[in-house]
């Protein structure tokens, strides 16, 4: 069961800035990362190759920040950092949150990252695709420090998770040692 974030009608409605939407994005990166890695791992066996994982992750991604941008106003990120997306006072779409994540955020990215840091020079914190979506990010509760504790946790468990998928496909691409005969 997903917890829900605390109510955000309890705070004053102050947005969130540059550093610490983008500590919450680091959490959600590894959270995507650590579950695209067990999936990788349980299907290795299929020998599939490299484009159906960036398929895979591309999909995971976009059902995830759609899921919980939709239903819970939050990432686990958003919500270890206490700030919460919001669209005209609601939580977005799920169609609105893809296209946010999606197109919004390809073009900051294809703008050389200036649609992000754009966030930390403006007064109200929005970022560009924030702008073109008219959604805006609020800080809603104070800091987590338990979900913060989490964050850490799945940081390290997706190192883990790399390494040991590292290491697996080094192993199945390592040539057998030739046996030879005295």
């Amino acid at each position: 069961m997903i917890p829900n974030p605390p109510p955000f009608r309890h705070y004053p409605v102050t947005p969130a800035g540059f550093w610490i939407r983008f500590a919450a994005f680091l959490v959600d990166l590894a959270t995507v990362m650590v579950a695209v890695n067990l999936v990788q791992l349980g299907f290795r066996s299929l020998q599939a190759p490299p484009w159906v994982w960036s398929a895979v992750n591309f999909v995971f991604t976009i059902l995830y920040f759609g899921f919980f941008y939709s239903r819970k106003g939050a990432t686990p990120g958003k919500w270890t950092f206490g700030i919460r997306v919001r669209h005209q006072g609601h939580h977005p779409g799920f169609f609105r949150s893809i296209l946010r994540e999606t197109l919004g955020k390809t073009v900051s990215v294809i703008l050389f990252f200036g649609g992000f840091v754009m966030s930390a020079f403006r007064k109200d914190k929005l970022a560009l695709h924030d702008l073109v979506f008219g959604t805006r990010v609020i800080k809603s509760a104070p800091l987590q420090p338990a979900w913060v504790a989490a964050a850490i946790t799945v940081f390290i468990l997706n190192a883990s998770l790399t390494g040991a998928l590292i290491q697996k496909i080094r192993n199945e691409n390592r040539a057998p040692a030739s046996i030879t005969k005295p």
